[in-house]
């Protein structure tokens, strides 16, 4: 084999590897309605990290979507302003890993002065994709007891989560691969 070869198959296999890795970010996505339900183009949506004050803004597009990416995992504030209508601001909207937090606003006619204000909200649900996943606390993994080191110990943190194989003992001298079932 030659040098060229090696080199373009070694290649090959760090971008593949880093192809399927996993995301840091989140992200928060909607659509900004009136009370009628149509959509309102070129409202100013100011999306602001609670913990950090970093602030983006964007204008919705003729769909009267928004799409905010590459957020880091944390506690944001959403704003939505468009003359002629309420200012709505609705905090804390927790993004965690790989998340994809839907929040539509549906704004009220009234006076540019007048602010609607979400404080009692519905739980965010992630209507972007069907895949199930659970964020376990760097403290709770750190604190965590683990009976014979075993990280297959850790899945049961989540909550609907059903431990299959051998419970409550080490995977010492039985069938190593009934563990993750």
């Amino acid at each position: 084999m030659s040098r060229t070869t090696a080199f373009l198959l070694i290649l090959t296999g760090l971008f593949s590897a880093a192809a399927c890795a996993q995301t840091f970010f989140g992200s928060v996505v909607g659509t900004v309605t009136d009370p009628t339900g149509a959509a309102i183009p070129q409202a100013t949506v100011t999306l602001t990290n609670l913990g950090t004050s970093d602030r983006r803004t964007m204008q919705t597009d003729a769909d009267g979507g928004y799409q905010f990416v590459n957020l880091t995992p944390g506690q944001y504030r959403l704003e939505v302003e468009k003359p002629g209508f309420r200012r709505m601001v609705r905090e804390p909207i927790t993004v965690e890993v790989q998340s994809a937090v839907r929040i539509d606003a549906g704004m009220v006619v009234g006076d540019v002065s007048q602010t609607v204000e979400v404080s009692a909200q519905t739980p965010l649900l992630e209507t972007q994709n069907t895949s199930l996943g659970q964020v376990v606390e760097a403290r709770k993994v750190l604190e965590m007891p683990l009976n014979g080191r075993n990280v297959f110990g850790l899945v049961a943190l989540v909550p609907g989560v059903v431990p299959g194989g051998q419970s409550g003992t080490t995977p010492t001298g039985t069938n190593p691969f009934a563990w993750g079932n």
